[in-house]
C-alpha cells in the first residue's frame, strides 16, 4: 500500500508508481515528466564464450515501459504531453512503446554544456522522449523553442540524488507545455526536482518514489520550497518570467 504525504498543491507518494497510477482517474494529469531508471541488459556471466548482444536482452525493459506508458496515456488529458528522460541505448527501446499510443513522438536533446564521462566521444547530452496527440497544448508566446535544451547539470556536490536534474531544465519543459494550474506527474521523482519546478511555475504536482531515503528527501525539499515560496534560483526565475525558458 502506497503512503501519501500532501504538502500544499503537491501529493508525494512512497510506493510503486504503477500502484499510484492505477488509483488516478482518467484525464487527471496534464503532463508526465519523469526519469525512470535505465534497465541493464542481460549478461551471460557464467560463460566464457562471447554470445554477442541480442535485442531480446531488452525485452523486459520494453514490456515494462509499454505497460507504464499505457497507464500514463490513460491518466493524461487528451491535450497533455509525456516527457521521459532516457539515454541513447534506452531511447530505441522506449520509442515503440509510445509510437502507437500518441499521434506524435520525437526526441529532445538535453545539452549539458560540458563534456562528461565516456570513451573517445564522451557524453555531453541526454535524450528526452516526447509524445503527445495532435492539438496538444503549448504556450502561445510567439517564440520558437529549440529541440535542444541547454542547461548545465546539477553539480555532484549539490545533489541529493545521483541523477538529479537542474530545476531550470524541468521548468523550461513545464512552462512551455502546460497551463498555470496544470497537474504534473512524475512516477520516479527521486529528490523531487520536477516537483520543485512545478511549484515554481504555479502548477500542481503528483510524485511517486519507491526508495524510502529519496522519498524522505523529496518531502523535505518540497516542504522547504513550499515554505520559502521563491522556489527556483533567481536567474532561472528571471528567465522564465521574461519568456526566455
Amino acid at each position: 500500500m502506497a503512503e501519501k504525504v500532501t504538502i500544499g498543491n503537491c501529493e508525494l507518494w512512497h510506493g510503486d508508481c504503477r500502484e499510484v497510477l492505477a488509483e488516478l482517474k482518467a484525464g487527471a494529469v496534464d503532463v508526465v515528466v519523469t526519469d525512470p531508471p535505465f534497465f541493464a541488459p542481460a549478461s551471460h556471466y557464467q560463460s566464457r564464450v562471447s554470445w554477442g548482444r541480442a535485442w531480446a536482452d531488452l525485452s523486459i525493459l520494453g514490456q515494462y515501459f509499454y505497460d507504464l506508458a499505457k497507464e500514463c496515456k490513460r491518466v493524461m488529458k487528451d491535450d497533455g504531453h509525456l516527457l521521459c528522460f532516457c539515454n541513447d541505448e534506452s531511447f530505441p527501446v522506449f520509442y515503440p512503446g509510445v509510437y502507437g499510443l500518441w499521434d506524435f513522438s520525437k526526441g529532445l536533446v538535453w545539452d549539458k554544456t560540458r563534456i562528461g564521462l565516456g570513451k573517445i566521444f564522451r557524453h555531453q547530452h541526454e535524450l528526452i522522449l516526447w509524445a503527445s496527440n495532435s492539438g496538444a497544448y503549448a504556450v502561445s508566446d510567439g517564440k520558437m523553442h529549440s529541440d535542444i535544451l541547454r542547461h548545465a547539470p546539477t553539480l555532484s556536490a549539490d545533489r541529493e540524488h545521483p541523477v538529479q536534474k537542474p530545476p531550470a531544465l524541468m521548468a523550461e519543459l513545464i512552462s512551455v507545455l502546460t497551463r498555470p494550474g496544470a497537474v504534473v506527474f512524475d512516477g520516479f521523482m527521486g529528490s523531487a526536482t520536477t516537483g520543485e519546478a512545478a511549484l515554481s511555475m504555479g502548477r500542481k504536482f503528483i510524485g511517486v518514489e519507491l526508495e524510502r531515503r529519496y522519498f524522505d528527501v523529496a518531502c523535505e525539499r518540497i516542504s522547504r520550497a513550499h515554505a520559502q515560496g521563491n522556489l527556483l534560483p533567481e536567474p532561472a526565475r528571471e528567465c522564465v518570467q521574461e519568456g526566455l525558458l
